[in-house]
């Protein structure tokens, strides 16, 4: 019995929220804004995932696919309603989240289309963790999106390399 009890407790999501949330604003392929129902509005950082560097400022140059990736999940995301999974915030105070839009995850369609690269800095659940990763496999093997490209940086190499640029121009 109390082996069963410990199957059906592992086998809950260890999402400690869930609620339906109005789409605002796409950042980047990896965070979104969106508005609760009580029409305050929040931001969710896709767990799981780490999209390309989006420009944040005119002397910026884009991650290569940046734009493309966020234009994809704007189309996707914008205006709709979606189900927000989320267990804690991030040191920005952005909602770690899963998306989901008519029962499709939207961290897993990032990960197939080739937008995303793996990234686990807060933990996930073992599960979720397993798709994503045949997700991510799947595209790099099939050089789809951001792996069609023959020299690839991931966006925690992007994002340091510009903050080098910055301490140095500084």
């Amino acid at each position: 019995m109390k082996i069963f009890l410990l199957i059906i407790l592992l086998s809950i999501s260890t999402f400690a929220q869930a609620f339906d949330a109005v789409v605002v604003k796409i950042t980047d392929a990896d965070t979104i804004d969106f508005k609760h129902s009580d029409g305050n509005r929040d931001r969710a950082r896709l767990i799981g995932i780490d999209s390309p560097e989006v420009a944040r400022s005119q002397k910026e140059i884009p991650q290569p696919y940046a734009n493309v990736c966020r234009e994809l999940l704007e189309t996707l995301l914008k205006g709709k309603i979606v189900k927000i999974e989320t267990t804690k915030r991030d040191g920005y105070g952005r909602n770690l989240a899963r998306v989901i839009l008519n029962d499709v995850d939207i961290n897993l369609f990032i990960l197939n289309q080739g937008c995303a690269h793996l990234y686990y800095p807060n933990g996930i659940d073992a599960n979720l963790r397993a798709s994503y990763e045949n997700a991510f496999l799947a595209a790099k093997n099939a050089r789809i999106g951001l792996f069609s490209r023959t020299r690839y940086v991931t966006p925690t190499v992007w994002r340091r390399k510009r903050h080098l640029k910055r301490i140095k121009t500084k």
